[in-house]
């Protein structure tokens, strides 16, 4: 009997250090080249605005631009060849158009400097930004 329980916990044992190792697994930032729509914001997602924001990714040339909901971005994109999954996005410019809904655009800039990586999203055709900690900030979805 106790051989069995031990065979049991070491099964389970092995079976969770997979699973850990699969959700931790690295997602290189080059796979974000293209363009993305922001479907979510720090979990919430983007509602009441008339264009989604957008992220549109030169891995190659290390800029980013995209829309913030309202006004036109752009940015430059910091890689670690050592840590494929760490992602950095530098100081944006924007356009300064006002818009009726101008708190998505804000949340979206403030947020923006924290990105730190990227993970494969649940979703087909999604991807994740997060922080340090490992907190999803953005929610991207591959646009079509």
């Amino acid at each position: 009997m106790r051989k069995k329980m031990m065979t049991g916990l070491c099964a389970l044992v092995a079976l969770t250090g997979m699973l850990g190792a699969c959700s931790s697994a690295e997602t290189d930032a080059k796979q974000l080249e293209g363009k993305w729509n922001v479907t979510a914001i720090n979990g919430s997602a983007v509602e009441q605005v008339e264009k989604l924001p957008s992220m549109e990714f030169d891995m190659t040339g290390k800029k980013l631009h995209g829309t913030t909901s309202c006004n036109l971005y752009n940015s430059g994109l910091e890689l670690d060849e050592a840590h494929p999954s760490t992602l950095r996005i530098t100081q944006a410019i924007t356009t300064m158009m006002a818009c009726p809904n101008m708190e998505v655009e804000q949340l979206f800039l403030q947020t923006l400097d924290r990105v730190a990586s990227v993970k494969t999203g649940a979703e087909a055709g999604e991807m994740l930004l997060l922080d340090e900690a490992g907190g999803v900030l953005f929610t991207l979805q591959r646009a079509d």
